[in-house]
């Protein structure tokens, strides 16, 4: 089974509850050998907390968001393998999948978005 999950912390759009959301999925999910979930999270923090509360009732949980990937996979104690972001799929010219000079200048001049 595969459950794709939404986190709260800095991220663009609201979702509901990560937590409690997989706590309702994960009592419909019967007779499966594994259960991948993808963390689609901003804070790593979050991802960690989320992938201590499932450990031990799912297969893995790996995180996406940040579009690069970290190198801290391990296994939990009760067996969950966690892994906090697998990166992305994009062109390694740019910056975070996308045109360098468009994503440079989002922090060169980030004073002038903020002040609109």
């Amino acid at each position: 089974a595969v459950i794709n999950l939404l986190g709260n912390v800095d991220m663009p759009m609201p979702a509901h509850h990560a937590f409690l959301t997989f706590d309702k999925c994960i009592e419909n999910i019967k007779n499966v050998n594994f259960i991948f979930v993808d963390y689609h999270a901003q804070s790593i923090g979050e991802k960690q907390s989320f992938a201590h509360y499932v450990n031990g009732r799912v297969t893995a949980v790996i995180g996406t968001h940040t579009h690069t990937p970290t190198n801290d996979c391990q296994v939990l104690n009760k067996g969950t393998a966690y892994q906090s972001d697998t990166g992305m799929c994009g062109c390694y010219v740019g910056i975070r999948g996308k045109h360098a000079f468009k994503t440079m200048n989002r922090y060169i001049y980030w004073e002038d978005l903020i002040s609109k």
